[in-house]
């Protein structure tokens, strides 16, 4: 009891001694009648001087210590995560494959909202992504919503995709040069050691064709020398298009898998 014979009210603390109620200061409260302290505002919540019931944090925000004191102290829901109701101690989940969530998400597939959206064209969006992926140099993807970096397609034959994030590819290879897939640049050039990786491809295939692929193959050797000395003779596009789907087991295998390989300047007979 007050000195002044009143019980103290709700949001008021009256220690033992006092003249007159004492506001409950901020990060505190007082729900109840009659009571000599204030108790935390716990976590999730906010209190501000003078609270007799905490206030929550709003949809799309977080807060995960106790004895906030205004709503500025409740965070945005982290990027990458979507925060879908009040009074969160933790983000309510990652945001959805496919997706993005930026600061504030109040939902895992966002669609054109300021916190987020599908994942767009030229990008990747696995589970929990806070901003769209892009795709890589050499690559492209020309739909909305990708999941991971394996949607990204290789740069057609023929053509380069110069830019990370690419929708579709940039342009066509340049005259005298020839891109085999996956370019980054309009006139790849192959160094030695690719050139070496793809000779040994070649030596070790046996593809039925009557068509001759390539003579003076000692040309390619680990000297550095380019590809002047190659005569390539003429194939028929049947003949190409089963090298292509008939791979040679040496194509599988780690030591000739010269992954990297993207194409080169038009040899001397191409």
């Amino acid at each position: 009891m007050c000195l002044a014979g009143h019980q103290c009210p709700p949001g008021y603390a009256c220690p033992r001694g006092s003249a007159e109620p004492t506001g409950c200061t901020p990060g505190t409260f007082q729900s109840l009648s009659g009571h000599p302290a204030c108790n935390s505002c716990p976590a999730g919540f906010y209190c501000l001087k003078g609270s007799s019931v905490p206030s929550p944090c709003p949809i799309g925000h977080v807060s995960p210590s106790a004895g906030r004191t205004s709503l500025s102290d409740c965070s945005p829901c982290p990027s990458g995560f979507f925060c879908n109701s009040s009074a969160l101690t933790e983000p309510s989940g990652p945001c959805s494959p496919g997706h993005f969530c930026s600061l504030g998400s109040t939902e895992p597939s966002p669609v054109s909202q300021t916190y987020g959206d599908v994942c767009p064209m030229g990008h990747f969006c696995p589970q929990g992504s806070g901003s769209p992926t892009p795709c890589p140099v050499g690559s492209f993807f020309p739909e909305l919503g990708a999941l991971s970096l394996s949607q990204c397609r290789p740069c057609p034959p023929g053509k380069y995709c110069l830019n990370p994030g690419a929708s579709q590819p940039t342009g066509l290879c340049f005259a005298g040069f020839f891109c085999s897939g996956g370019a980054d640049s309009p006139t790849p050039r192959a160094n030695s050691s690719l050139s070496s990786c793809l000779l040994k491809i070649l030596e070790g295939s046996t593809i039925r064709t009557n068509a001759t692929w390539m003579q003076n193959l000692p040309c390619f050797n680990n000297s550095g020398r380019d590809a002047s000395g190659i005569k390539a003779a003429a194939v028929s596009r049947e003949d190409l298009d089963q090298t292509v789907t008939d791979s040679p087991p040496s194509l599988k295998t780690p030591q000739y898998a010269c992954s990297t390989y993207r194409g080169d300047i038009c040899p001397r007979g191409g």
